[in-house]
């Protein structure tokens, strides 16, 4: 009942599926919509599609059958506004900026946060402005690793369902019992058909309902944090669980596994290079001088500094790679006269981007990633530009460091910052309003240095045949 009980202005909700967190927060919003607001709720979902959906089959039903709510409800079945009590409660998709813009309130509510797009967020937040209150409640599924939910859950004081053993009195916190490639080890196997959630020390059985909440990091009370897995689910049996992770492993779909039934975020070298992988790239024979045989193919990102990377192709299984970064475009002349071709980002000083382009007329062109560009990046001799499709473009890059053509000086504080920096993407799996879907690569923290090298890998694989535009 904690969870419930709970009125902490500001909550994350890290969940797996089908334990009723959403159904808490409508109901939770309904009571402070009859006690406490006056300005209302707005509840927003990633499209107008699951505000139906919600609105319908999950809000509707409450209504009907709880009489003290029922008693005190505007008699409407408008999908997207309902009146409760004192004021109103707004259903919202993210997709619109006319939703996210349109009426203040006293709390927002954003469900299934991983699906929507961060800045949305952030303009949903502005909602808040004019109310006492504040509320802030984030629900969802996790995704990537310190992104979205996980990153609110991690800055929580992040409880956890604690479970005492009857047996030895030890507390056991079942997501501690979870690695990457093995059954957690709290499912105790006992046949094909039958499976119990033990004790990690004396493997007898927990009652998994007789738990507490337990803050991990109680310091950290700004927010609100819980953590829901359907290892302690009072509606899924162990065997099921057990049954889904077979499926998991057998098929490659791990990712869903942990997302979904365990509650926590999880993501291959496929989608994300940890930064260790881009460490171990790290050599002691890697060249004093790496432009002295000339062949520099040079890529720069533009924030408050300019982080610049540079590769020389010795051959397709090793790519010397190494950076730097510097305050001024002029700082930049110095490699110009060994490198063939160097990729700038044109935002956001596009004016000083064209001027070094200028001032290097046919080595340097300035970058803009274009949805619509498929394959090859497309290049305009006259206008100095080239465009990609992100997302190709960064799967490209990412995997010169997951098949190691990547040779990176020996390891220093600038190379970790590196590794850092290209470990601060992730590639998720996003849908539209339309319901199609498409992968892209999300920023989780500092990426320059992600970026620039993705320019270098563009200039560098540049070819005579690429197409052109005009």
């Amino acid at each position: 009942m904690t969870p419930y009980m709970d009125d902490h202005p500001k909550q994350a909700h890290e969940k797996c599926t089908q334990m009723g967190i959403s159904t808490a927060a409508i109901i939770k919003v309904m009571h402070y919509s009859i006690f406490m607001f006056n300005l209302g709720t707005i509840y927003y979902f990633p499209t107008d599609g699951d505000v139906r959906d919600f609105s319908k089959g999950r809000v509707n039903p409450i209504i009907r059958q709880n009489e003290c709510i029922r008693r005190v409800a505007d008699d409407t079945d408008e999908v997207g506004l309902k009146k409760i009590g004192r004021s109103f409660v707004y259903f919202r998709g993210m997709k619109s900026k006319v939703a996210l813009k349109a009426v203040p309130a006293d709390m927002i509510v954003i469900d299934e946060k991983d699906e929507a797009d961060p800045k949305s967020c952030d303009m949903a937040r502005k909602r808040l402005s004019a109310s006492e209150f504040k509320f802030e409640y984030y629900l969802s599924n996790p995704t990537i690793p310190n992104y979205g939910i996980d990153k609110d859950f991690q800055n929580s004081d992040q409880r956890f369902w604690m479970i005492k053993c009857d047996h030895c009195g030890k507390w056991n916190c079942l997501e501690d019992t979870v690695t990457e490639k093995e059954l957690p080890t709290c499912l105790i196997v006992k046949s094909k058909d039958e499976a119990f959630i033990g004790c990690e020390k004396c493997r007898k059985p927990l009652d998994v309902n007789a738990g507490e909440w337990v803050a991990k990091m109680p310091s950290k009370d700004l927010i609100h944090g819980y953590h829901y897995s359907q290892l302690f689910s009072p509606t899924v049996s162990p065997i099921e669980i057990v049954r889904e992770f077979n499926d998991a492993r057998r098929d490659g779909k791990m990712q869903n596994f942990m997302n979904l039934t365990l509650g926590l975020p999880y993501v291959t070298a496929k989608e994300k290079l940890e930064v260790e992988t881009v460490l171990k790239l790290c050599s002691t024979s890697f060249p004093a001088d790496p432009f002295k045989d000339g062949g520099v193919f040079m890529g720069v990102d533009q924030g408050s500094d300019l982080h610049v990377v540079f590769k020389n192709k010795k051959s397709d299984k090793q790519i010397l790679t190494w950076f730097a970064w510097h305050r001024d475009f002029k700082d930049l002349d110095q490699y110009m006269p060994k490198v063939n071709k160097c990729v700038i980002d044109a935002l956001p000083e596009t004016r000083a981007a064209r001027a070094f382009a200028d001032k290097w007329k046919g080595k340097v062109f300035l970058n803009y990633y274009n949805a619509n560009q498929k394959g090859k990046a497309a290049w305009n001799e006259e206008k100095l530009i080239v465009q990609e499709n992100r997302t190709e473009s960064l799967d490209g890059s990412h995997s010169h460091y997951t098949e190691e053509h990547n040779v990176l000086p020996p390891r220093d504080p600038e190379v970790e910052k590196f590794a850092k920096q290209l470990s601060n993407t992730a590639k998720k799996l996003e849908e539209d309003e339309d319901g199609s879907k498409r992968y892209v690569w999300v920023k989780l923290g500092a990426d320059h240095y992600r970026h620039a090298d993705n320019y270098a890998v563009i200039a560098m694989e540049s070819k005579d045949d690429a197409p052109k535009i005009y």
